[in-house]
């Protein structure tokens, strides 16, 4: 068990032949899906996803946590939206709250600066990439 989070390809990203769109749209995820699964040897399933990143397992979320809960309020997104469970799912950060976790993601940098471990130093580099994937694809990240 353990966290793993996606963002998804923004539909008006994909070179896709829209007069005749074979594809339907989550509007809560921005996943897109065939409409006919016959089709997927046509549009492999990883053409839709632009990252997809794993986060750590659940021992290593929770010491992750650890680490960050010091450092952070109790309105913290990383707290309340990715650190909470070490393997949740089907949840996401909408692209409202990106700004608030960049953010937070600065504040711990700075405050772990000379105390920070290997893990939790990946696990902020995984967290940036995923916040600007979501900003370029204007999806939220969504955890799988």
């Amino acid at each position: 068990m353990g966290l793993d989070a996606v963002v998804y390809v923004n539909k008006s990203n994909l070179a896709l032949n829209q007069e005749d769109d074979p594809f339907q749209m989550d509007e809560e995820t921005g996943e897109v899906y065939l409409k006919n699964p016959k089709l997927s040897n046509k549009y492999p399933a990883d053409m839709f996803t632009a990252v997809h990143k794993r986060l750590g397992n659940a021992s290593m979320i929770a010491a992750i946590a650890d680490e960050v809960s010091p450092v952070t309020n109790g309105d913290s997104i990383l707290s309340n939206k990715v650190l909470y469970s070490g393997s949740h799912s089907g949840d996401r950060i909408g692209l409202e709250d990106l700004g608030r976790l960049e953010s937070e993601i600065n504040l711990v940098r700075e405050r772990t600066i000379d105390t920070r471990s290997a893990d939790l130093e990946s696990f902020l580099d995984i967290l940036s990439e995923l916040v600007e994937a979501a900003k370029k694809q204007g999806n939220p990240i969504v955890f799988v």
